[in-house]
């Protein structure tokens, strides 16, 4: 028996014949499925709002621009809207960053950070 064919012999391994069905049914499925492709890129992208997309154009380029509220970076990783990431500044400094955007350009990759605002550890001193 073929998969996709009718079952016609139902006197001899009935389970069996539904059974194997059932698994070519499922590997199809699966073999098509959006959350198996595990190589790093937007996740669920869409065309960017018209704000959004006027104020990437006047940053970035004039290209097409698609846009995501996550992004996977590897098979292991992905970065969320609203996540925080660390980026190395100088030489042993880093700072922490908060995703915005993560926007793909001419098949590159690109997340927009919001910069960190800095409080001096005196403001919160007690008076």
């Amino acid at each position: 028996m073929r998969f996709g064919e009718s079952l016609t012999d139902t006197a001899s391994n009935y389970g069996g014949h539904v059974l194997r069905e059932m698994t070519n049914h499922t590997l199809c499925a699966l073999e098509d499925a959006a959350w198996l492709d595990l190589r790093a890129g937007l996740v669920h992208e869409t065309s960017p709002s018209q704000p959004v997309l006027e104020w990437l154009q006047d940053r970035i380029a004039q290209h097409e621009v698609h846009d995501a509220c996550e992004a996977r970076l590897n098979a292991f990783e992905t970065r969320s809207q609203g996540d925080y990431v660390a980026i190395a500044e100088t030489a042993g400094s880093w700072s922490a960053h908060r995703v915005l955007l993560h926007v793909r350009c001419a098949d590159v990759l690109i997340t927009v950070v919001a910069r960190p605002t800095v409080v001096k550890m005196t403001d919160f001193a007690s008076r």
